[in-house]
């Protein structure tokens, strides 16, 4: 996949006729967008290829689904926090985010995905992002971060629960 002959996504038989069927399989981690899948003879050059699609929806990607997910990173130690994640605002912290297709713009906002806009990120060659975001003034308790992406019509979308708590005064 992608010009890389040193890993094969899948294997068949060519047929007296030239056909062939072929199941194949997406590697873990493959980001989400446009990729070129190569058909060649074994050891040959490329003979025929077309491009796919990745969406992030199955497979082993980003989240626990295979799909795209988000993490509120703890910026001394450089690891997501696991739940419950209690955040205060209005203040700012730092958000990653994986399994996003590259180079498309990722929304993030609060607790919908008509909410609150938080601000925005693009994603890498391999689906990544990572950026500070301002919290806003908003009631105390429990809310959601959801990160927005709009692919070719198609809509990724993961959340993070948080709890937010106002600053001490």
């Amino acid at each position: 996949m992608d010009n890389d002959e040193a890993h094969p996504i899948g294997n068949g038989v060519v047929a007296p006729n030239g056909s062939f069927t072929v199941k194949a399989t997406m590697p873990a981690g493959t980001a989400p967008g446009i990729h070129t899948v190569n058909a060649a003879t074994r050891g040959g050059k490329p003979e025929a290829s077309f491009q796919i699609t990745v969406t992030g929806q199955g497979g082993s990607g980003g989240g626990p689904s295979g799909g795209p997910s988000i993490s509120v990173m703890n910026t001394q130690t450089h690891t997501a926090y696991q739940p419950p994640i209690n955040l205060l605002y209005p203040s700012t912290f730092r958000l990653r985010g994986k399994g996003f297709a590259p180079g498309v713009t990722v929304t993030i906002l609060l607790d919908s995905a008509t909410g609150p806009q938080l601000g925005t990120a693009i994603p890498n060659k391999v689906g990544g992002f990572a950026g500070n975001f301002n919290l806003p003034m908003t009631q105390t308790g429990p809310h959601k971060l959801v990160a927005v992406q709009v692919v070719q019509g198609r809509t990724n979308q993961t959340s993070e629960d948080v709890n937010l708590a106002s600053q001490p005064k």
